[in-house]
């Protein structure tokens, strides 16, 4: 697997993809495709609405003036991503595309993938992200308000470090112990900690 095998492959897969996920919605800065007929007028209206509004808030927090498109394409199930991506579960963002693959009901983690995309100018090649795991994931889930709905990621930390589920953030940050925690706690702390680094600096 080279470097340019990759970007072949995903070339291939984009085109496919598209004309799957025919139907276009255009906001600023982004294209939302999807598949015809699979969201209703009210879906898609709150759909551009939210992923406007995302986009805004991301490019404010981190103080962002540009960045190219970012190409959302929204699955109508999860065996639709499956055959398409290759996976049921996640939702996948390939920075170095400006690209979000996501399904209609996985919307809920649209900002955080979103973050991935807009933060691509920062990331390291080849892939446009950086090589620390923590610190990418953490950007992504510093954007979020509430980590679940409810409570913040600080709030959520707190907890972690008040009842010894976690020993501090220098693990999380490593390149590897991001990879070696659970990930929820993985996320909480680093969401945290780049929290933190943009409120402070």
């Amino acid at each position: 697997g080279s470097f340019a095998g990759i970007f072949a492959y995903d070339y291939l897969v984009g085109e496919e993809v598209e004309s799957y996920l025919s139907a276009k919605m255009l906001i600023p800065n982004a294209v939302i495709h999807f598949k015809s007929r699979s969201l209703t007028v009210d879906e898609s209206a709150l759909i551009k609405f939210k992923a406007k509004k995302y986009i805004e808030e991301i490019d404010s927090i981190y103080g962002i003036k540009y960045h190219p498109k970012i190409e959302i394409y929204i699955f109508p199930s999860s065996e639709d991503l499956f055959q398409y991506v290759g996976t049921r579960e996640a939702s996948i963002s390939k920075p170095w595309q400006h690209s979000i693959y996501i399904t209609k009901q996985n919307l809920h983690s649209l900002k955080h993938e979103l973050a991935h995309s807009i933060l691509a100018a920062y990331g390291s090649f080849p892939f446009d992200i950086s090589w620390s795991t923590g610190l990418t994931e953490g950007a992504a889930v510093a954007v979020e308000e509430d980590y679940d709905g409810i409570r913040s990621v600080d709030e959520y930390s707190a907890r972690m470090l008040e009842m010894k589920l976690a020993e501090g953030v220098l693990q999380v940050m490593q390149p590897s112990g991001f990879l070696s925690s659970a990930p929820s706690q993985s996320y909480v702390i680093a969401g945290s900690f780049s929290k933190y680094l943009i409120d402070t600096y």
